[in-house]
């Protein structure tokens, strides 16, 4: 089974193709997501797939449809979970932008009681 998501945010990097075989490329995406406490999610493109990140640079602000995945390791690893965020679609949104319009707050010194951390 299959779970698609969607999510919209700032493209932060674009980095170029792998060929990690012959068979399989893939593409690497950073977005920025949240205006409050900002997180940078990677998101890989595959094969065919590689061909919506044509003409996407930094700064653009996109909507992307993602699915999960996520298997067990083997070996040594078996006691872990490698998980992916694979891009299925990419969608500008508004042209490009080249910074929030919500700059993060800046923390000021003695106020560590104050603050509203998310975790």
């Amino acid at each position: 089974m299959s779970w698609k998501n969607t999510v919209k945010g700032v493209v932060e990097r674009i980095f170029e193709p792998e060929d990690v075989t012959d068979k399989f490329t893939k593409q690497r995406l950073w977005l920025k997501i949240g205006d409050k406490y900002p997180q940078i999610v990677e998101f890989e493109a595959a094969n065919a797939k590689i061909e919506c990140l044509q003409g996407v640079k930094p700064g653009t602000l996109v909507e992307i449809d993602f699915t999960l995945r996520g298997r067990t390791g083997q070996g040594k690893y078996s006691d872990r979970v490698f998980n992916s965020v694979s891009l299925q679609d990419i969608r500008l949104l508004d042209g490009v932008r080249q910074s929030s319009p919500h700059p993060a707050p800046q923390a000021s010194p003695g106020n560590e009681e104050d603050e509203d951390v998310p975790f």
